[in-house]
């Protein structure tokens, strides 16, 4: 059995769409599996998620639904053509390496929003220590953002650039029921996984706003 190794879930939400995406996986697919719940710094990245497969670690979500795919025996991308491959790519492109910025922003940086963070993300942590260990994360987290950019722009700035992804997303899958197919496939994952957290995640705002104005997004995550 595959284990799974991710943050606990808070308020009954995988918080991390990287951890999420990996579990819709294996709960899609009927993949027997079991959740470990650690602390990143016990990835081997420094990174959650990561599994545990047959005595081999994997870490990277991209990295695991990789391998998770070339070994099953009816993996979801398959039969899908160079354009729906490469349409996949780019929207997983938009919501890893751009919208996730925005919202770990949203999360770490704003401060109404972080004590929610702090006591959910890390609550395995022993509370006598926990602020001063989740101040510590905070600080790179935010130092990061600085040095990616977002760290540097308004509020304001760094919404309109999350709500243009959520748009963009949105007029790509358009009223289909999933993105590439007419059946679920990994980038379907991985957008419920995202938009699960936006809709779910308990962060009042524009990005959530945004993705609740979006029939097609939200009637694409009730059906997956």
């Amino acid at each position: 059995m595959i284990e799974l190794h991710q943050f606990a879930p808070v308020d009954g939400v995988n918080m991390s769409p990287f951890c999420a995406k990996v579990e819709t996986w294996l709960r899609l697919t009927r993949t027997p599996y079991r959740v470990v719940i650690d602390p990143p710094f016990k990835g081997p990245r420094g990174k959650l998620p990561f599994i545990v497969d047959g005595g081999v670690t994997i870490a990277d979500s991209g990295e695991i639904l990789a391998r998770l795919e070339a070994a099953s025996p009816t993996p979801l991308d398959a039969g899908l053509d160079d354009a729906s491959r490469a349409t996949a790519h780019l929207v997983r492109r938009t919501l890893e390496e751009s919208l996730y910025f925005v919202m770990l922003w949203d999360r770490w940086a704003l401060d109404a929003n972080w004590p929610r963070v702090r006591d959910g993300f890390f609550a395995m942590i022993p509370a006598p220590i926990r602020p001063l260990v989740t101040a510590l994360i905070r600080r790179k987290i935010l130092r990061d953002l600085r040095g990616h950019g977002l760290g540097r722009m308004s509020a304001d700035e760094v919404h309109r650039r999350g709500v243009a992804d959520i748009a963009a997303v949105a007029a790509v899958l358009g009223t289909r029921d999933f993105l590439v197919a007419d059946h679920p496939t990994v980038i379907d994952v991985v957008l419920y996984a995202f938009v699960d957290n936006l809709l779910n995640g308990g962060f009042p705002g524009p990005l959530r706003d945004a993705a609740r104005a979006a029939p097609g997004l939200v009637a694409h995550h009730a059906r997956m």
